[in-house]
């Protein structure tokens, strides 16, 4: 139960207990205050992830349903033991240049072992913070990923392209899917972006944003 609201706004440290706040009129506020994504990313827990330019056309890792082992340009990982979850929070792919197959892109997943090795993701909270636990593959030639599983595709991305050429300088393919969180990846298990096919001659580029939680 609420006993008494404190009117107008206060600035209190972590762990500090605080009266509700509430307006002049007796109302209790109720604010995000801030972006929705903001307080993971002050506490140091939101990292991101990204290739900036593929130069080999989409290598076989990235086709949905790859086998284990395929050479791949994006992937990230938990890796075993790391004593955290890993919660996506968005996807980004843009196209530079070739011709995309029609239709979704797709979401894959796989376990990995533990001789599997990668690179730390950037601390979103820039100047502080720590690297990530959570390893990435960010591989503009495509690299093997060795002790990766096959991929097994979970549901279609909220990526969709046309089966034609990108020329039109005036025109955007860049995609961001927001996925808050819908994703986790517990330790050992790996996460894929994944075309339906290779296209022709497609370049393009991949990121990730995601959240570090304590299992």
């Amino acid at each position: 139960m609420v006993d008494q609201l404190q009117i107008g706004e206060t600035i209190t440290a972590d762990a500090q207990a605080q009266n509700m706040r509430g307006g002049r009129l007796g109302d209790l506020v109720v604010s995000e205050l801030n972006g929705k994504f903001f307080e993971n990313t002050r506490k140091g827990r939101s990292y991101s992830a990204l290739l900036a330019a593929t130069t080999t056309g989409v290598a076989a890792g990235n086709i949905t349903g790859a086998a284990a082992a395929a050479s791949t340009q994006f992937a990230l990982w938990n890796p075993p033991g790391s004593g955290i979850l890993m919660a996506i929070n968005k996807v980004m792919v843009g196209v530079i240049s070739g011709t995309p197959v029609g239709g979704p892109m797709f979401h894959n997943i796989a376990t990995i072992a533990p001789t599997i090795a990668g690179a730390a993701g950037v601390n979103n909270l820039i100047g502080g913070g720590s690297p990530s636990l959570g390893r990435v593959n960010a591989s503009a030639a495509g690299a093997t990923l060795t002790g990766g599983g096959a991929l097994t595709a979970l549901r279609p991305m909220a990526v969709d392209f046309s089966a034609g050429a990108f020329a039109n300088v005036a025109g955007t393919a860049l995609v961001v899917e927001e996925l808050n969180g819908d994703i986790v990846l517990q330790p050992n298990t790996m996460w894929v972006p994944c075309w339906q096919a290779a296209g022709t001659t497609l370049l393009n580029a991949y990121g990730v944003v995601w959240n570090e939680i304590p299992q």
